[in-house]
């Protein structure tokens, strides 16, 4: 009778030692959505657009995102593999010390946690940063050009971004869930909206198929 009240997920941690803490609030959409918004086609793309086209071209914008993109698929593949034998929520450094010769367990578990959260403080204030550049360069726009934002603009929106994401994070799973269910739709269907308004308003004059499949 007790074991038709737990479910397998909670029976697998405690095969691997763990007593479920966590309270699991996301579905399988949220689930996907908070990997998608990781990815975060739109903000890669607004942000590193002018830096492709300007060091390699039409080239490294199509052929180089198809072939990063599939060798990356093989990376997912494996860590796929990883979390779903071991689904703990120390992930990482977990999979690590399981995975490693035991004299090797500590030391190598260390690293990976810490080189882990470093990695995830730069992709934080890289994608924020980015994201306060384009807020000032709208802002601008906005205002035909007659205020050009100065280095100090862009740290305090930065901060004042930073500083909401905290906010959020800090206020449960299930406003999490709900903002994440949010952020999905608008990964999948902004890059949509935005090609269609591209090709409504771009004037005459397109680069021929040679150009954009070949210039580097």
């Amino acid at each position: 009778m007790i074991l038709n009240t737990i479910d397998s997920d909670t029976l697998r941690l405690q095969s691997l030692g763990y007593k479920q803490e966590l309270r699991r609030g996301f579905t399988r959409l949220t689930n996907y959505g908070m990997s998608l918004s990781v990815i975060s086609i739109t903000s890669g793309f607004t942000s590193l657009f002018s830096y492709g086209m300007t060091t390699g071209g039409p080239v490294v914008m199509i052929w180089g995102w198809i072939v990063v993109c599939f060798f990356t698929l093989f990376v997912g593949f494996g860590m796929a593999e990883i979390c779903s034998a071991y689904p703990t929520s120390g992930a990482l450094y977990y999979w690590t010390g399981i995975l490693v010769p035991q004299r090797h367990k500590a030391l190598a578990s260390w690293f990976t946690g810490w080189f882990n959260l470093i990695g995830q403080f730069a992709i934080i204030a890289t994608i924020d940063f980015g994201l306060s550049m384009l807020i000032a360069s709208v802002i601008s726009l906005s205002l035909n050009l007659q205020w050009s934002p100065e280095p100090y603009h862009i740290i305090l929106i930065h901060l004042v971004i930073i500083i909401s994401h905290g906010i959020c994070n800090s206020l449960g799973i299930h406003f999490l869930s709900w903002l994440t269910y949010i952020s999905t739709w608008w990964q999948l269907l902004a890059p949509i909206i935005v090609s269609l308004a591209l090709l409504i308003s771009a004037k005459p004059g397109h680069q021929s198929l040679k150009f954009v499949f070949t210039e580097f």
